[in-house]
């Protein structure tokens, strides 16, 4: 199919209507500001509540999205100086969001989690934190840079179990089958808590899981936020599919990202979702370095970029892209389908790392299917190469 100048600048157009200025360049994508400054604030006078947020030294764009993050420990201990919370903070910062990370009320007994009864209640208080965490986040935007209509919320093992129940739990009756939580949260302010800074809402767009799970899934409906979920299997701290927590030490269950997937796709709510096979509890280690780790950084930027600030597949082009290209599935594991609306006798297709080392190439087709099952699990550039020249380019995560 030989290309048409006048179908080609009427496609440019609409890609331009549609990319927004977040979508330009490389920015919340690769790590374009060298420095982050952290400032300390007090969220909660209530319950004076301290998180550390995070912006990209020497930015000067002031409607940033910004993602709030909570650590792990059980919800018995951990603080907010998490390594990895700490450095995925540094390295979204860099990418141009602003970030934070909360501390949050914790159990006063560590046996208390080994109970519903106990378990629920500390559960409950930590929601009703980070509620008033991202209300802070809201009201404060002016000062942070912040697009309160894009606010993400996330968080590793406890804070990732907290932050599912925080957005997929939209209100109390949706707990009504549960009768400690509905207690709980009666006697914690309601569903919106008595954390602090009252006005602003506490929706957020979307969801870090890593590592965690929720109690129920009948509560995740078709319009809730869409979520990016990487857990090990087995996991004998959080369960990858059905189970105890803690190793069958605590009675309280939930379901892992293996099980609450199922009901994802059944009210057809949009996740990417990474199992680590052989993967004990967060496989990415605690030290926020290391492969795992940066292909899990990897993932959760472009499911941010694809699903969150950038939706529409036209924004996942290069500004210069006159081609209009479809990848799926996105993330892959066996194989890649690329689709192409139009291209030349001497269009090419390339897929490529991000060190631009080049693994394959075929020649254009309406779809080319790229054979990927024996590629590295990482992020990978599938190119549309015309007369040499890039027109094209969208990244796809495999798996």
């Amino acid at each position: 199919m030989v290309k048409n100048s006048y179908v080609l600048l009427i496609a440019f157009a609409l890609f331009a209507e549609n990319i927004t200025a977040q979508c330009t360049g490389n920015r919340y994508r690769d790590q374009i500001f060298s420095n982050t400054t952290k400032t300390t604030v007090t969220y909660s006078t209530v319950y004076n509540l301290a998180m550390d947020i995070y912006t990209p030294t020497g930015d000067n764009v002031t409607n940033r999205p910004a993602i709030l993050l909570a650590h792990g420990g059980s919800f018995t201990g951990g603080n907010r100086n998490e390594p990895t919370i700490v450095e995925l903070c540094k390295r979204f910062a860099k990418r141009g969001y602003v970030t934070a990370s909360m501390s949050y009320r914790l159990a006063t007994n560590p046996f208390d989690m080994t109970q519903p009864s106990t378990g629920y209640p500390v559960v409950v208080k930590a929601m009703s934190d980070a509620k008033a965490a991202i209300r802070y986040l809201k009201a404060n935007a002016t000062t942070y840079g912040i697009d309160s209509n894009l606010i993400i919320v996330g968080g590793n093992s406890a804070g990732a179990i907290l932050m599912l129940h925080l957005a997929w739990v939209d209100d109390s009756t949706e707990a009504a089958t549960e009768p400690i939580i509905i207690n709980a949260v009666n006697n914690n302010g309601g569903i919106e808590g008595n954390s602090g800074n009252p006005g602003p809402t506490s929706k957020v767009v979307a969801i870090i899981d890593w590592a965690g799970g929720i109690k129920d899934t009948s509560w995740i409906s078709p319009n809730d936020e869409p979520v990016v979920a990487l857990h090990g299997d087995p996991d004998g701290t959080v369960p990858y599919n059905y189970g105890q927590v803690l190793g069958g030490f605590s009675q309280i269950t939930l379901h892992g990202p293996g099980s609450y997937t199922k009901r994802a796709n059944n009210v057809g709510l949009k996740y990417w979702h990474k199992r680590y096979p052989n993967g004990d509890h967060q496989p990415w280690g605690l030290s926020g370095s290391g492969a795992v780790f940066d292909e899990a950084d990897s993932i959760t930027m472009e499911f941010l970029y694809q699903e969150v600030i950038c939706k529409t597949s036209a924004a996942l082009h290069e500004p210069s892209s006159l081609y209009s290209i479809n990848i799926h599935p996105n993330p892959a594991s066996d194989v890649i389908h690329v689709s192409l609306s139009e291209y030349s006798p001497n269009t090419l297709v390339v897929l490529s790392d991000l060190q631009d080392r080049e693994w394959m190439r075929y020649a254009a087709a309406p779809v080319v299917t790229i054979s990927s099952s024996h590629l590295p699990a990482g992020v990978y550039l599938v190119k549309v190469l015309d007369q040499n020249r890039t027109v094209a380019t969208m990244r796809v995560v495999v798996q």
